[in-house]
C-alpha cells in the first residue's frame, strides 16, 4: 500500500511538472507572437553589433543596437546564417517603432514577413 502511495505521489508531481513546462512554452509562444505583431505594425531598422553568437547545442545570439541614442540588447535564436556572421560582426535589426526593445534580426525567418 505504501509503494502505491509513493508511486501515485511521484506520478502527480511528474504530471504537474510536465504541465508547468507546457504552460511555460505556451507563454513563450504568445510573447513571441506579440513581439512579431508589434514589429510588423510599424518597424524601423538599425545596425547592431553581435556581442555573443553560439551555434553549438542551440543557436543563440545577443545583439546590441541603438535607437534614438538609447541602447538596447536583443537575445534570441537564429535560423540561417548564409553570411557566416559571428561575434563582433555588424547585423541589421528590425525593431518596433512603438517599442524599440522588441526586435528581430536578419538571421531569423520572420525578418522579411
Amino acid at each position: 500500500m505504501e509503494k502505491l502511495k509513493v508511486s501515485l505521489t511521484l506520478l502527480v508531481i511528474s504530471g504537474l511538472f510536465i504541465y508547468g513546462l507546457y504552460l511555460l512554452e505556451i507563454n513563450r509562444e504568445m510573447k513571441d507572437k506579440e513581439r512579431l505583431k508589434f514589429i510588423k505594425e510599424r518597424s524601423g531598422y538599425s545596425r547592431g553589433l553581435i556581442t555573443s553568437f553560439h551555434s553549438y547545442k542551440g543557436r543563440t545570439l545577443t545583439v546590441k543596437y541603438k535607437v534614438d541614442n538609447n541602447e538596447y540588447e536583443y537575445n534570441n535564436g537564429w535560423d540561417q546564417n548564409t553570411q557566416r556572421l559571428g561575434e563582433g560582426d555588424s547585423i541589421t535589426v528590425r525593431y518596433s517603432i512603438e517599442r524599440p526593445d522588441l526586435a528581430i534580426t536578419e538571421l531569423e525567418e520572420e525578418y522579411n514577413d
